[in-house]
């Protein structure tokens, strides 16, 4: 939590939504992921949102027409992933910027 963004880090001093979620899967749940959020996008069963729970994925379209974020739900629609403005944070599904962009859940396949 804090460790800053940098786009293409994957380590303390600088990290990205990919990296870090990849990161927070394979302690935390063992499982390893793809390195890109689209790929991610990609080996995930999709899901509601409603249905969402610990743990799956939460992929945002922000100022594209592909997957270009990705954070991973912790309860209700709050999720942790690595901001580009603020680095490692915990927001809400219901603030404004990211239920805008928001795409859709997904449950990682082998998990």
């Amino acid at each position: 939590y804090g460790v800053p963004y940098k786009y293409g880090g994957c380590r303390k001093d600088g990290v990205d939504c990919s990296c870090f979620t990849n990161i927070l899967c394979e302690t935390v749940y063992g499982q390893k992921l793809s390195r890109t959020a689209g790929d991610m996008f990609k080996s995930c069963d999709l899901i509601e949102e409603k249905d969402a729970r610990e743990g799956d994925l939460f992929f945002f379209k922000i100022n594209d027409k592909n997957i270009s974020h990705v954070g991973v739900l912790l309860r209700q629609k709050f999720f942790v992933h690595a901001s580009t403005s603020s680095g490692v944070v915990i927001n809400s599904l219901d603030e404004n910027y990211y239920r805008k962009y928001f795409y859709c859940a997904g449950r990682i396949k082998s998990l």
